[in-house]
């Protein structure tokens, strides 16, 4: 498997395995649940800035499991998606705070990897701390499952 597309493969397996694991351990933590939704609502609004959509601001709203699982099905397809498209493409959008911008497809998709992965490790020391056992989420145990 080439190197982004296992990187991405990396991404959604872990953004999936916190999303369980949040709401079967820690579905009243606060900041567990805001962290997870903040993951996949920034995936959403960079996916809807590449497709020209109107953007679903709502960036660090707190959604329900089931809205969380609808936006990963639709993610997940999109990754497939850009994996086939010209990744050297600019896409000219705008930040949340109305500044103009540009990017390749390749940096936005890079984006998307290291920022689910900075906010996983967030999540995993914060439920350390409050007496949870962490899923194992790093990019190492995920390639050792794929052996």
């Amino acid at each position: 498997m080439d190197g982004l597309k296992q990187l991405i493969a990396y991404t959604n397996w872990g953004n999936r395995l916190w999303l369980d694991f949040v709401h079967v351990n820690a579905p009243n933590d606060e900041y567990l649940t805001k962290m997870i939704s903040h993951i996949y609502c920034a995936e959403r609004i960079w996916f809807q800035r590449i497709h020209a959509e109107p953007l679903d601001a709502g960036i660090f709203e707190t959604l329900p499991k089931a809205e969380l699982e609808a936006i990963a099905n639709h993610t997940e397809t999109r990754y497939s998606q850009a994996l086939k498209a010209d990744l050297a493409q600019v896409f000219h959008y705008h930040k949340l705070n109305g500044e103009p911008m540009a990017s390749t497809l390749l940096d936005i998709l890079h984006h998307l990897i290291t920022h689910g992965s900075h906010h996983r490790g967030q999540m995993a020391r914060h439920a350390a701390q409050n007496g949870l056992n962490p899923p194992e989420s790093s990019y190492i145990g995920f390639s050792r499952l794929e052996k």
